[in-house]
C-alpha cells in the first residue's frame, strides 16, 4: 500500500491560520489530521509516530490506475484548449481513484482558477499543500489566486516569495513574482526577476511583455519598443492561456509607438527652433514660429524671407505629431 510521511511541523492545515500539532494530544492531533485529509476518502489511514504524519491509502487496481491516468491526459489537452469545465471533470474523475496525486490536484485547482471558481481553486491547492508543503507551484497559485479573486497584494507577495525560496529558477515563479514587483513599483527587482527568466527562455512571452511594460514606465521607450519586437518575432504558443498576454502586448506596443512619435516631435521641435535661431542670426530676418494643425503632408515646412517677398523668415510646424 502507498504511504506518504510528511514532518508534523511541516503540515499545513491552512496557509494562513495553521493549527500548531506539536501542542495537541496524540488523540486531538489524530483527530485533527482526520479532518485535514478527508479529501482522501473513507481507506486511508492515520499514524503519528516521532514527530511525522504517515499516510496510507489502498494500492488502486491495474485498470482503475490506467484509466485515471487516460482522465489525467483527457483533462490536461482540455485545459490547453480553454475548455475547462471537461478539464475539471475529468481531473475529479481522476482524482477519485488517485486522491493523493498532487500534481492532478494542482492541475485542477488550475482549471478552476480559469474558470473563476476561486473557493475551488484555493481549496484543491491547499490539499496540494498538505500533500506536499513543498510544492513551488502550489505556492505560485495560492498568490495568483489572492491576486485574481481580491487583489491582495500583501497576501499574495508572501506566497510568491515562499515559491521563490523553494523555485528560484523556475519561470512562472519569477513571471509573477516579477509582475507583483512592478505592481508595487520596485521597478529594479522586477526587471531583474523578469531577465531571469528570460535568461532560461527567451521566448516566454509573459516575461518579455513584462520587461517591456517595466522599460515604459521607465520611459525607456526604446527598449520596451524593442522587447516587443523580439516578443513578437518568436513563434506564437500554442497554449490558449497566453492569448490575453499577446493581447497585451499588442496594445502596449501601440501606446509605446505613439509615444515614441511624440517623443521623436518634441525632439525634432526642438532641433527646428534651433536651426532657425541660427538662420534668423545668419541673414539677419526675423523669424516668424507658426504652429498649425496640418502643414501639408509634412512635420514642418520653412519658407524664406527673400523667396516670398516678406521681412521675416517663417516656420509653420504642425503642433503634434499626429
Amino acid at each position: 500500500m502507498p504511504s506518504l510521511i510528511i514532518p508534523l511541523s511541516d503540515i499545513i492545515s491552512d496557509p494562513d491560520n495553521p493549527i500548531d500539532f506539536a501542542r495537541l494530544s496524540p488523540d486531538e492531533a489524530l483527530f485533527e489530521l482526520l479532518q485535514v485529509y478527508d479529501f482522501l476518502g473513507a481507506n486511508f489511514a492515520v499514524a503519528v509516530d516521532e514527530g511525522a504524519v504517515t499516510l496510507t491509502l489502498p494500492e488502486p487496481h491495474p485498470f482503475a490506475q490506467a484509466e485515471a491516468d487516460r482522465q489525467m491526459k483527457r483533462a490536461q489537452r482540455a485545459a490547453e484548449k480553454g475548455n475547462y469545465a471537461a478539464a475539471i471533470n475529468a481531473f475529479e474523475e481522476a482524482l477519485r481513484t488517485l486522491p493523493a496525486h498532487s500534481v492532478a490536484r494542482r492541475d485542477l485547482a488550475m482549471a478552476c482558477m480559469e474558470a473563476s471558481d476561486a473557493g475551488a481553486a484555493r481549496a484543491e491547492v491547499i490539499r496540494v499543500l498538505r500533500l506536499n508543503p513543498e510544492d513551488a507551484w502550489a505556492w505560485l497559485l495560492l498568490g495568483n489566486i489572492a491576486l485574481r479573486f481580491g487583489d491582495d497584494r500583501k497576501r499574495a507577495l508572501s506566497y510568491f516569495q515562499r515559491a521563490y525560496r523553494l523555485a528560484p529558477d523556475d519561470l512562472y515563479i519569477l513571471n509573477s513574482y516579477g509582475a507583483l514587483c512592478g505592481k508595487e513599483g520596485d521597478l529594479a527587482e522586477a526587471e531583474s526577476l523578469f531577465q531571469r527568466a528570460l535568461a532560461i527562455d527567451p521566448t516566454f512571452p509573459n516575461s518579455r511583455h513584462g520587461l517591456a511594460l517595466v522599460y515604459h514606465r521607465q520611459e525607456r521607450l526604446r527598449d520596451a519598443d524593442a522587447q516587443l519586437r523580439t516578443l513578437f518575432t518568436h513563434p506564437r504558443s500554442g497554449d490558449v492561456r497566453t492569448d490575453p498576454v499577446y493581447a497585451q502586448a499588442r496594445d502596449l506596443y501601440l501606446v509605446i509607438q505613439r509615444d515614441l512619435a511624440r517623443a521623436d516631435h518634441d525632439l525634432l521641435m526642438d532641433r527646428l527652433r534651433a536651426d532657425a535661431d541660427d538662420l534668423g542670426r545668419a541673414t539677419g530676418y526675423p523669424i516668424r514660429w507658426q504652429e498649425e494643425a496640418q502643414v501639408g503632408l509634412v512635420a514642418a515646412k520653412t519658407e524664406l524671407a527673400w523667396v516670398h517677398g516678406r521681412s521675416e523668415n517663417a516656420y509653420r510646424v504642425r503642433t503634434s505629431p499626429g
